[in-house]
């Protein structure tokens, strides 16, 4: 940039003043003694009240800034309050709007859970008789099988249906957490490690927790699950355990294919899934959500495409916790 010439305020601000100066000391100088000193006298009374007169108007220039910058602060912060207000509100409606939504899926899931329930039973109970009856050289016999199959997919669907719908009241009783992660581990840990799966567990010491075990246990399972489905081609399972303040934490970690934000944002929505074509329900972990919520638990996902999820599924400690009689063991990874 150039720099800016002086203009005509510079020259009435600066020397228009300094030649007023100038003239007055020469007038001063040419008028007799007695004049000059009562010309001096007017000059300094009508010098000192301008000077009043200027200091007033400074101090009123001052306070009005002051003022001015006070309501642009509360300006400030009242448009911040109504932005943060207005974000908890949104929130606070996309809580009902998903809460009305959860509840009205529910009860549809009850409802169909119970009237399919019956009719797969039958299905069930006259395949398992036909198989019975046919032989195993019967090409007949793998059609039944295939609706054996079918009829225990769909009941294992109105299970989910079911646990997703009203997990019902816990069982609640001392657990001992990490054998029960170990042992659901060990449900899946064949499929895994013939996928080229590596399994590292880590469990902390840990209080026995009171929690009802059968749904932890279908809550671990369906995260292992997912994991599994999520690492086709290998690679590796972290499951940890830990205490985080008055929780206990279990953490299980995959390294596979991962999701991007908006299909990690719709995880825990019922009947969807991003497995489609694998046969999943969607229900897995909107099962899991409402059965951990019943022990007043929180399981959170996080995840990233092609690095991994990691879900964390946090349980409430009794105050009254009691320790084992022995210590735990941790398992090598």
């Amino acid at each position: 940039m150039q720099p800016r010439v002086p203009g005509r305020r510079y020259l009435f601000g600066v020397v228009g003043p300094t030649v007023a100066v100038a003239m007055f000391v020469a007038l001063l100088v040419a008028l007799p003694s007695p004049v000059a000193g009562m010309v001096s006298v007017v000059a300094f009374v009508t010098g000192t009240l301008f000077v009043f007169r200027l200091s007033l108007l400074l101090r009123d220039r001052t306070n009005m800034l002051a003022e001015v910058r006070a309501i642009h602060e509360e300006n400030n912060r009242l448009v911040g309050e109504l932005r943060n207000e207005l974000l908890e509100r949104k929130r606070d409606q996309d809580q009902l709007l998903s809460d009305t939504r959860l509840a009205a899926v529910g009860e549809l899931a009850a409802g169909v859970a119970h009237e399919v329930n019956n009719p797969l039973t039958s299905v069930l109970g006259f395949a398992e008789i036909l198989l019975e009856d046919l032989d195993h050289e019967d090409p007949r016999r793998e059609d039944v099988q295939t609706i054996r199959d079918s009829a225990l997919q769909a009941r294992a669907v109105v299970r989910a249906l079911r646990d997703f719908a009203g997990p019902g009241r816990p069982e609640m009783t001392p657990t001992d957490l990490p054998e029960l992660i170990i042992r659901m581990t060990d449900l899946v840990r064949f499929p895994l490690t013939r996928a080229g799966v590596i399994i590292a567990e880590s469990h902390a010491e840990l209080p026995l927790i009171t929690l009802d075990p059968q749904a932890i246990q279908q809550v671990i399972f369906n995260v292992l699950t997912n994991a599994m489905q999520a690492m086709p081609d290998g690679g590796t399972l972290r499951i940890e355990s830990s205490i985080r303040g008055s929780a206990a934490v279990v953490t299980i970690t995959d390294d596979g294919v991962g999701m991007d934000e908006s299909v990690a944002a719709q995880a825990f929505v019922p009947f969807f899934s991003a497995r489609r074509a694998d046969g999943s329900s969607g229900l897995g972990l909107s099962a899991s959500l409402g059965l951990v919520e019943s022990h007043r638990g929180t399981i959170r996902l996080s995840s990233e495409q092609g690095v991994g999820t990691t879900v964390e599924i946090s349980l409430p400690i009794a105050s009254d916790r009691t320790r084992r009689d022995e210590p735990f063991r941790l398992v090598p990874a």
